[in-house]
């Protein structure tokens, strides 16, 4: 077998200690949101989402593309991080005064006056993250990932815990404040950990010439995450415009179930940036690379929404009650999406590294468009998430046609590469999924009971079908030595 190269050593070793991190920040999250969904109202979490949403968007806009602006500059890292410093510090000055000063105006638009005193709360998260964008872009610099891993996912778990210790403590009707009161403190905590792996004390010295540099890029790159991300929010305020905020609050639980491989997604495209962004100047490196990426990262992800969509119509009434069993075809239409997604944001992040940063904002701005187009033209009815799910689902399927085409006119891609590496993973999913769907009918008296024998027969099938079709064999992905033969061969 052909030895594994440095840059694949590196990838995996770090997407190891992403996964590690996210598992532990999955555990907890999916715990914070079962432990609200069930203590708050439907309205009151409905409302707690959107504000999140609303926050999470100004975040957004306020980084601007400017952390991975940081990490692909040619130019030395002491050169440039104290005018990203002072660029990031404007940002979360202005963005923090918006959410505060604006949250009337947001409440007005929205139609929802609780969410005033929310969003001026959520302003902090603004100014306690500028200090963050620094010690982060460093540390993905260096290809530190350990302690990249470590200051995002410690944070987390302590937040979250912090949170679901609170709401059983506080009155009931002051729950919504330990939900809102997670982010924040997480972000502070961030800030300690970043800096305590990557200390720097800001000098007030502001190059006007590397700031140029770094915000030509960063809006070029802004110009691409803007719609990609524009996606994963808006549809949640959609859905609170045209079907209500108990809808809002299911479509977030079905976003709430398939954050796991969403977020394994991002790790893995997070970890790659810097590494494909080293091989723009190698094109068959860089071809094999993303073309490694698509049939392996493409495979782990599609195999765990693919288990999302099989249990959901169990899994969601089991875990947040029988109230949000509205949520079960929205979680499906969700996975959906976001195994589109995925593949979409591997292409495109090889595009943003490596310089070419118009065809991806090509790409997310028609999805974004058939996005908004479907959001608001579809009808949707009072109280029901789904019809969001469909219109996002149809949009990142726009998106992901064009990363296909992208892969093959700006990477030089075959067409029977392309679908080399996406068949891996559409065929084990497609055989596992329907083997799984027929379990989960067995038991339709218990919730419990389906969703276990649909879970177990559907990672069987499929952790055996994808095994065999990576390049090694029926049993290679259940075994620590097998997964490492699958690595060497892809």
């Amino acid at each position: 077998m052909p030895p594994v190269s440095e840059f694949k050593r590196i990838a995996v070793k770090g997407f190891g200690w992403q996964t590690a991190g996210l598992f532990g920040q999955n555990a907890v999250q999916f715990v914070f949101a079962l432990v609200f969904a069930r203590l708050l109202l439907r309205e009151e979490y409905g409302v707690a989402m959107v504000a999140l949403t609303v926050a999470e968007f100004a975040s957004l806009l306020r980084v601007a593309g400017l952390a991975q602006a940081f990490i692909a500059s040619p130019r030395e890292e002491g050169e440039v991080r104290d005018t990203v410093f002072w660029l990031s510090a404007s940002s979360g000055v202005f963005f923090a005064c918006v959410l505060f000063f604006g949250a009337p105006l947001f409440g007005h638009v929205l139609e929802e006056e609780r969410l005033v005193p929310l969003l001026r709360v959520l302003a902090a998260v603004q100014l306690m993250d500028l200090f963050r964008v620094v010690p982060f872009g460093c540390l993905m610099r260096r290809l530190q990932f350990r302690e990249k891993a470590i200051s995002e996912a410690m944070p987390g778990i302590l937040a979250v815990c912090a949170a679901v210790g609170a709401a059983f403590v506080v009155p009931e009707d002051r729950r919504i404040w330990a939900l809102v009161g997670m982010p924040v403190l997480r972000t502070l905590l961030q800030v300690v950990f970043f800096l305590r792996y990557a200390p720097f004390v800001p000098r007030l010295r502001f190059d006007r010439e590397k700031a140029r540099e770094l915000l030509k890029s960063s809006y070029a790159i802004l110009g691409s995450n803007l719609p990609s991300s524009l996606l994963e929010l808006i549809p949640t305020l959609a859905v609170q415009q045209r079907a209500g905020a108990v809808a809002a609050g299911g479509f977030r639980i079905g976003n709430n179930l398939i954050t796991p491989p969403t977020r394994l997604g991002h790790a893995a495209n997070y970890t790659l940036f810097p590494i494909l962004a080293k091989l723009r100047s190698e094109p068959e490196r860089l071809l094999r690379s993303v073309l490694r990426s698509v049939r392996t990262i493409g495979a782990l992800s599609t195999g765990i929404h693919g288990a999302v969509w099989v249990t959901a119509p169990a899994l969601v009434p089991l875990l947040f009650g029988e109230k949000w069993t509205i949520a079960v075809a929205a979680t499906q239409w969700l996975a959906l999406a976001s195994a589109l997604r995925l593949y979409t944001y591997i292409v495109t992040n090889a595009l943003l590294a490596t310089g070419r940063e118009m065809p991806s904002v090509w790409i997310w701005g028609l999805s974004l468009a058939v996005g908004v187009g479907t959001l608001y033209g579809f009808p949707m009815t009072s109280g029901d998430p789904t019809m969001g799910a469909v219109a996002l689902a149809c949009a990142l399927g726009v998106g992901f046609l064009g990363s296909l085409v992208a892969l093959r006119s700006h990477f030089g891609a075959t067409g029977g590469e392309i679908l080399g590496g996406l068949l891996p993973s559409v065929v084990s999913a497609g055989v596992a999924g329907a083997l799984g769907y027929g379990a989960l009918h067995l038991f339709p008296n218990s919730h419990a009971l389906a969703a276990l024998a649909s879970v177990l027969v559907y990672s069987l099938a499929f952790l055996a079908l994808a095994g065999a079709m990576l390049g090694g064999g029926v049993w290679s992905l259940f075994t620590v030595k097998g997964i490492k033969e699958v690595i060497r061969a892809t």
